[in-house]
């Protein structure tokens, strides 16, 4: 089984305090062999005097015992061993008091039957730094040296209580800021624990300690250490940090009291492995540092977190050794990944993520609401690139999501903003402190908007989809802008098309802008089908055309039906996706002709061209001008086909060939419509959001038109 190793980096003021000098009177001092903590004695106290008041209010009213000491105070806390066997009442009135003096004396009520437990060893530790320490409870402490430390109780008439003895201080320490602790050992096959590291501190340190089987830090610790080998491996276990306090409720600590550091073996590995471990700082006013930082990937150092929960840490600070899946960061104040990658990481309420160094990075996850004042980011980035698949909902909050530091072209991926201001305020989702241009193209996830600092820019791509669908193919589809909002215009067409053979067309690269938010872009979705030409292609002078759009339009003289000079073999091909028994042509300019012309009106069988049977044309071969209709029989085995050299899928087609004739004018027309089936105009007002849209239309026959 792994063997702990601890060291402690506190300094030792009074290991094994000798016979004490009482304080108030009635009091007979030890030094006591048996019952002590650490070492080989403790000073001991007993009393045999009067009884003191209910509510003392002076020092002399206490009865206790100190030790001599010299203690230059700045930059330390104090640390000191205190045993009560006959606990007295509260904190505040006749608890355990820490006794100190410099120049003056003064008390730092610790606890009593309310705080911490009777009858046995309390570790008390208070801010001795002559700019930091709280007030004191009672009396006042000179900044000078601290010459006397010691213990005080009250002995409260009100109480009934004979005698206040039994009472002993013990292991008087100092530290400085961030010592405490180190625990090294084990390997990664045989890893230490946190139940070890307890029992390594039993009777001795206070500051990593099992309490009842809560695991409580009461001091900094540090895990791994030079030419050490380290390995420790927990699960489901939380690490709360202690709570110290003076009688009002103060803070008895320094803001920066506590740290949890994992430092490298040089030349042995540290290893750390932790699964749903809990992390608990006391309070924003009292957190911890957890520093991982620098471990060494070359050393072999590896760091694995899983499903870990950090709460109230004041600085969390990673490197490349350090793999974070599922982490919880909760009321954290400044998180530095360095050059690692959180990966579905939860952050709440925290005040700010560093993606600066190289190689950081925040793939997945979220935030919910950041601790950020209007017009400052929580992540400060130098590349947007660095974050993708993030979700982040700042709803009631103020600040930005993001503070972009560098300017460049950057790929923002599945990433959304939900909850906040404008462009140009100072909650909008991304400020650019750049100085330059930065522009932003988005690939899934949602448009964000932007506020720039002077001299910075900022283009934001969102290349989103509006797709129309749930017609048939050849529909005239179009999509028109119903308000003016960023670059757009009312009534600016975003889509216009036929529909293809899957009864759909699209926009792949409409620009979402940040404009649109929060409720996107008003548009108007509209679908006609009266009897719409599918295809339009004309052959001329073997070159192909698809006249497709003008012969839907009502532009006039863009459907060009045949040139001065045809010959045999061009065609006006007129397709659908149903068969048709009649076109309907409007011509424009009227064919004129020197010798009469023939026309041959033909389909597709399946193998050849044949005629059309029973044909009346009433354009009389392109040469009556305005609306004609050119009429047929049901054909024989009709087919679809291709038109080689077009794109227009397999289709019914119709098409005018030229046989013989001098034309001395062109025919054009401006539109065709075919006897096929047609639909009730469709409309719709719709949002574009930056997810895009699709709309399916509700398509139905109009069973009362005639052709």
């Amino acid at each position: 089984m792994a063997v702990v190793a601890l060291t402690s980096q506190l300094v030792d003021v009074l290991l094994d305090p000798p016979k004490p000098t009482p304080v108030g009177s009635g009091n007979a001092g030890a030094s006591e062999t048996v019952v002590q903590l650490q070492g080989t004695s403790a000073a001991a106290m007993g009393h045999a005097g009067s009884l003191g008041p209910v509510s003392p209010t002076a020092i002399s009213q206490f009865r206790g015992m100190y030790n001599t000491a010299s203690i230059a105070p700045t930059g330390l806390h104090l640390h000191a061993w205190v045993r009560d066997i006959y606990p007295v009442r509260a904190k505040t009135i006749d608890g355990v008091s820490l006794y100190l003096f410099s120049t003056t004396e003064a008390l730092y009520y610790a606890t009593g039957t309310d705080v911490g437990y009777a009858g046995g060893w309390f570790h008390i530790v208070v801010n001795i730094d002559p700019t930091g320490r709280a007030a004191v409870d009672l009396g006042s402490l000179g900044t000078g040296n601290i010459t006397r430390v010691g213990y005080c109780g009250n002995l409260s008439a009100s109480k009934a209580e004979a005698f206040l003895q039994n009472c002993y201080i013990d292991a008087i320490r100092t530290s400085a800021t961030h010592q405490g602790l180190t625990f090294t050992g084990g390997t990664p096959a045989d890893p230490i624990t946190f139940l070890q590291c307890a029992a390594a501190d039993t009777n001795s340190y206070g500051i990593f300690r099992n309490i009842a089987g809560a695991f409580i830090l009461e001091g900094s610790v540090k895990f791994g250490g030079a030419a050490l080998t380290t390995a420790l491996n927990e699960s489901l276990v939380t690490l709360s940090f202690a709570n110290f306090t003076t009688g009002a409720g103060a803070t008895a600590v320094a803001a920066s009291y506590y740290e949890i550091r994992f430092e490298s073996g040089t030349t042995g590995a540290t290893n750390m492995i932790f699964t749903d471990v809990t992390w608990k700082g006391v309070s924003r006013g009292l957190p911890f540092d957890f520093s991982v930082h620098p471990l060494s990937v070359a050393n072999g150092d590896s760091f694995s977190s899983t499903r870990s929960t950090y709460i109230f840490a004041g600085q969390v600070v990673l490197d490349a050794t350090y793999t974070s899946v599922n982490d919880k960061f909760i009321e954290c104040a400044s998180i530095e990944p360095n050059s690692t990658t959180l990966t579905s990481p939860s952050f709440t309420n925290c005040d700010s993520l560093s993606l600066t160094v190289v190689g950081s990075s925040l793939s997945g996850g979220q935030t919910l609401t950041h601790n950020t004042l209007s017009g400052v980011g929580f992540v400060s980035t130098d590349s947007l690139s660095k974050i993708s698949g993030h979700s982040f909902d700042n709803t009631g909050g103020t600040g930005h999501a993001i503070t972009i530091t560098a300017a460049g072209t950057y790929t923002l991926s599945n990433t959304t903003f939900t909850g906040y201001g404008a462009s140009g305020t100072g909650n909008a989702a991304i400020r650019n402190t750049s100085g330059g241009l930065v522009t932003i193209n988005i690939s899934g996830g949602n448009t964000p908007t932007v506020t720039n600092t002077t001299g910075s820019s900022t283009v934001v791509n969102n290349s989103v989809t509006i797709a129309f669908e749930g017609v048939t193919q050849g529909t005239s589809l179009k999509v028109v802008a119903q308000e003016t909002v960023g670059t757009v215009t009312k009534g600016q067409v975003l889509l216009q098309a036929f529909a293809d053979s899957a009864g759909s067309a699209s926009n792949t690269g409409f620009n979402y802008e940040p404009a649109f938010d929060p409720l996107g872009l008003l548009t108007e979705f509209r679908a006609r089908n009266s009897g719409i030409c599918v295809a339009a292609l004309a052959l001329n002078g073997a070159v192909l055309t698809d006249e497709t759009q003008n012969a839907n339009s009502p532009t006039t003289n863009d459907m060009n039906l045949w040139t001065t000079t045809p010959v045999v073999g061009d065609a006006y091909y007129f397709g659908n996706t149903n068969p048709f028994l009649a076109l309907k042509l409007d011509l424009s300019i009227a064919m004129s002709i020197s010798v009469t012309a023939q026309v041959n009106w033909e389909y597709w069988d399946g193998a050849t061209l044949v005629a059309l049977p029973g044909i009346t044309d009433g354009t009389a071969a392109f040469q009556t001008l305005g609306e004609n209709k050119v009429i047929w029989a049901n054909p024989s085995g009709w087919a679809v086909t291709t038109i080689a050299g077009s794109t227009q899928g397999a289709l019914y087609y119709v098409r005018a060939a030229y046989v013989t004739g001098v034309i001395t004018t062109a025919a054009k027309a401006k539109r065709v419509t075919l006897d096929s089936d047609r639909y009730i105009p469709f409309t719709q007002t719709r949002r574009i959001t930056s997810a895009g849209i699709t709309v399916s239309a509700q398509w139905v026959k109009d069973t009362i038109a005639t052709f």
